[in-house]
């Protein structure tokens, strides 16, 4: 049985897209996954979410790579996640906190990428290098607050330079 789980997206954005789903609410934070996996709320909710959320369960990957494109293309922003043995077992709020994790580390780690394809030398270019070398160590892990630092310390560092 393949299903969705979404929290704010609406009814006609989902029209055309031949899946079963069910709607999220705040009430189903406490919930385990697969327990909201068997129930059915077609009640279009809002979540206190800041974003779209679509939690796929049980399908192949060539279909959640066509659910996604096909929500993408009506100008959906939403995460998307996968089901998996392990995840079916958290509440819905402890999903939501690792998934806005990952989230925050991968938007943070684009923004670094892109600050430091941007940087240019200038003039001392010893100073430079050293500092983007301390950028691509810090980008290469998982601390999301070296990372921001790592931001404005390169943003200061090029206006400096600039």
């Amino acid at each position: 049985m393949s299903k969705c789980l979404i929290a704010n997206i609406s009814k006609e954005m989902m029209n055309d897209l031949e899946i079963d789903y069910s709607y999220l609410s705040d009430q189903d934070l406490q919930t385990k996954m697969n327990d909201l996996v068997i129930q059915s709320n077609q009640e279009e909710t809002k979540m206190s979410l800041s974003l779209s959320f679509v939690y796929m369960y049980d399908y192949e990957e060539e279909k959640m790579s066509k659910i996604t494109k096909q929500l993408k293309s009506k100008g959906i922003n939403a995460i998307f996640v996968a089901s998996t043995p392990y995840n079916l077992s958290w509440s819905l709020k402890d999903l939501l906190d690792e998934v806005m994790q990952e989230h925050e580390l991968f938007q943070t780690k684009a923004r670094l990428k892109e600050v430091m394809m941007q940087f240019s030398l200038g003039e001392n270019k010893m100073q430079a290098e050293m500092v983007l070398m301390e950028a691509f160590i810090i980008f290469q892990g998982n601390d999301v607050k070296a990372m921001n630092q790592m931001i404005e310390k390169l943003e200061s560092l090029q206006k400096d330079l600039g």
